[in-house]
């Protein structure tokens, strides 16, 4: 991915962190860790370039994108808690995702948030026992 891509993507996104591989976080802690793994342990970050306006993504992103953010009344609880899951899913971090737990009531949005965190617990786990 395009460094434009990424912010594109995450228009509040400020700046991201980049191990040598090339693999992406969000957070620079994360990165640090991941880094550990690999032979070129170098963490990069990548700042918002000038050229990539933060509501750009919205203009771009098509009527359902921008229909899903200004008429969210328009939309079913089902298709509310979807959504939800659908951002959940792309978290990075268990921290972020337990954050984004905290006050959810949907019991779909907190299953999927679950089982999302658990998939990174496990991911954890194969990046630590590799460093073995």
């Amino acid at each position: 991915m395009k460094k434009p891509d990424v912010f594109k993507s995450h228009p509040k996104l400020e700046e991201y962190f980049e191990t040598s591989d090339g693999t992406k976080f969000f957070q620079e802690h994360d990165a640090k860790t991941f880094s550990r793994t690999l032979k070129d342990k170098a963490v990069k970050t990548v700042k918002r370039p000038a050229e990539v306006e933060a509501d750009e993504p919205v203009k771009k992103a098509g009527a359902s994108k921008s229909t899903k953010d200004s008429k969210p009344e328009g939309l079913t609880p089902m298709q509310k808690a979807k959504l939800r899951i659908e951002a959940l899913e792309k978290m990075e971090t268990v921290a972020g995702v337990e954050e984004a737990l905290k006050e959810e009531t949907a019991k779909s949005v907190i299953a999927a948030g679950k089982a999302h965190i658990e998939a990174i617990e496990a991911s954890n786990e194969v990046i630590n026992k590799e460093k073995e």
